[in-house]
């Protein structure tokens, strides 16, 4: 491959990436909103499938971030073989978020969204039906 096709290339998996991310982060705040909104109306096994099925999205769009993450690097590298670079590519490469400041980024914010929401749903489930409860003292 030519120089502009690995940059293109990894061009598009970097924006990949940011639509995998958008959409997750897009469904997190859906379900934010459910477990605010709609609590009400949820009972517990409904509020755990919809929390495993939570669970089960954000693994697979966390695998599809790292798939998509190797794979720029890969093109990176191949990129830094080439026998000469353009000045347009050599500051792609020099600007480019390397993979230890780029991981540690997105899962410090993926996985704080990923527990709080998840957290946030049974908190304000079990607040809720802490508060319906009859007093017992009474």
């Amino acid at each position: 491959m030519e120089e502009y096709e690995f940059v293109y290339i990894s061009s598009e998996y970097i924006n990949r990436s940011w639509d995998i991310l958008q959409f997750w982060v897009g469904i997190t705040f859906g379900l934010l909103a459910i477990s605010q909104l709609a609590v009400r109306r949820l009972n517990a096994w409904l509020l755990l499938l919809i929390t495993l099925l939570y669970i089960d999205f954000s693994i697979l769009t966390a695998r599809l971030l790292k798939y998509n993450r190797e794979i720029v690097s890969s093109y990176m590298a191949d990129l830094n073989h080439l026998p000469e670079l353009s000045a347009g590519t050599r500051q792609f490469l020099m600007e480019a978020p390397r993979p230890l400041e780029l991981s540690l980024t997105l899962s410090v914010a993926y996985y704080a969204l990923f527990i709080g929401t998840v957290i946030f749903c049974w908190y304000s489930y079990l607040r809720l039906r802490v508060a319906k409860k009859p007093d017992s003292a009474a």
